[in-house]
């Protein structure tokens, strides 16, 4: 069913409410696009490069990260391989001396 509205009606119902909703309208609008000041989509924008730039940050530091504990696990391999040879060979020249 629809409805019909003569000038009367329209005068006295419909214009006020359809000026408000085109003004909430262009609110809205503004509010998006930004109409001279930094609206939603580049607010979004800048949220979702900031969270890109932290989620590499984050990446780099892993594998930084990674590559420590690889060079401190290499190290310390080396010096357990070191003090084990230190020991053998001192305890094979102890048997020397007897």
């Amino acid at each position: 069913m629809t409805r019909t509205c003569d000038d009367d009606q329209y005068t006295r119902f419909c214009k006020d409410e359809f000026a408000q909703i085109n003004a909430k309208l262009d609110r809205i609008d503004s509010f998006i696009g930004g109409n001279g000041n930094d609206g939603a989509r580049v607010r979004l924008d800048r949220l979702e490069r900031a969270e890109q730039d932290r989620f590499a940050w984050m990446k780099r530091a892993d594998d930084e990260r990674r590559k420590m504990i690889w060079v401190l696990l290499t190290a310390i391999v080396g010096l357990v391989i070191s003090q084990a040879w230190r020991w053998v060979s001192s305890i094979h020249a102890v048997k020397e001396m007897f």
